[in-house]
């Protein structure tokens, strides 16, 4: 797998607004936190598609609220930002074989209508949505624009393939930097886009997880080019590209598998948590900090009280019995 450009690549901050949860939408409201129009940049921890993203219940709608108002404005309408292979069926595409339909240039699956409609549950979806924006007043619409927040709200089921899609892509790649056999990660996927639809239309397991992380990373890195800009925002232009938490996620995976980074699971046993190994050795002198082996320095210091406890325990043990 082949990264351009090459080398790590600047995560950019992410606009984040004061928002509220109702009826499965999370919506920008200034009534019940900060003043109109008030928007922030925030800057995205490097773990944070690894760490912050998994401990995310994304079937607890609240969570989902705290994560965009924490780390910035989710996803895009219409599902921009997935691969539209997956997230179209029935049209011309599904009807080629594998290895014809990997080969076909992009522009041939979003031109004619060979795509297809929508997957049902994104078709379902995008009608609660239709739904909610009919119901909004004309002046939100307006002035929820002017935020650059898109539609100004997010529907906590389309976040939910975001998610999904993401997480996925993020254990594809753990399995193949570790080198570990990827039909595991068959067993752990979310939903049921991407990989179970290659497997159904006949890919073989190593090719199909290859494919959908290409496709998922392409499809989520596509606001980013090779560009200049300026981070005062008195400087910035409108018609700069405004990047969602999702794109910028797929961009900290993006640098995970340009620099052959793997990831590790927490050795406090308590834990076990997904982390990004952070190699140490040369500003402490030691592999044992806990950025090999820990998620966290609290981890760290818990399980070397744990151990502590059980060799005071067991030598107490062999006084006894001596």
């Amino acid at each position: 797998m082949t990264t351009w450009p090459q080398g790590h690549q600047s995560v950019p901050a992410v606009a984040c607004f004061p928002v509220a949860l109702s009826d499965g939408v999370i919506a920008v409201d200034w009534e019940k936190e900060g003043k109109p129009g008030e928007v922030w940049p925030e800057e995205l921890s490097e773990n944070l598609h690894v760490r912050e993203l998994f401990a995310l219940d994304a079937w607890d709608d609240e969570q989902l609220r705290e994560f965009v108002f924490k780390y910035g404005w989710f996803c895009k309408p219409e599902w921009r930002s997935l691969p539209a292979c997956f997230t179209h069926g029935g049209g011309l595409l599904d009807q080629l074989r594998p290895e014809v339909r990997e080969g076909l240039p992009r522009s041939f699956s979003r031109e004619g209508g060979q795509l297809g409609p929508l997957q049902p549950r994104l078709a379902a979806i995008d009608a609660l949505i239709g739904g909610v924006q009919a119901a909004r007043h004309l002046r939100q619409q307006i002035m929820w624009k002017s935020t650059r927040a898109y539609r100004g709200f997010i529907h906590v089921e389309e976040m939910r393939v975001h998610v999904e899609f993401l997480r996925n892509a993020v254990r594809v790649w753990q399995a193949l930097s570790n080198e570990s056999p990827v039909a595991d990660v068959v067993d752990v996927w979310e939903g049921e886009l991407g990989l179970p639809q290659l497997l159904a239309s006949g890919w073989e397991v190593n090719r199909a997880a290859l494919v959908y992380l290409r496709e998922t990373l392409n499809a989520g890195l596509a606001e980013f080019r090779v560009r200049v800009e300026l981070r005062d925002d008195e400087l910035r232009t409108r018609d700069e590209p405004e990047v969602t938490t999702y794109e910028a996620l797929a961009l900290q995976l993006f640098n995970d598998v340009a620099a052959g980074r793997i990831y590790r699971r927490c050795a406090n046993e308590k834990c076990g948590k997904l982390f990004l190994a952070v190699p140490m050795r040369e500003k402490y002198g030691s592999g044992e900090f806990h950025g090999e082996k820990y998620c966290s320095v609290e981890c760290s210091k818990a399980q070397a009280a744990r151990e502590y406890r059980r060799r005071k325990k067991a030598e107490r043990a062999a006084t006894e019995d001596s």
